[in-house]
């Protein structure tokens, strides 16, 4: 029984980042882009 619920863990979790990871690599880049922006315009 715990083993079932291991995997249905995992399947989950998966899922969960797979659906996160283009949100957060967006939300990556956009701050990395507004930073490099901010160091631009200081000089």
């Amino acid at each position: 029984m715990l083993e079932l619920f291991v995997q249905l863990f995992k399947a989950v979790l998966q899922l969960f980042l797979a659906l996160l990871n283009p949100i957060f690599l967006r939300f990556c880049m956009f701050c990395a882009v507004n930073c490099l922006d901010r160091y631009n315009y200081s000089y």
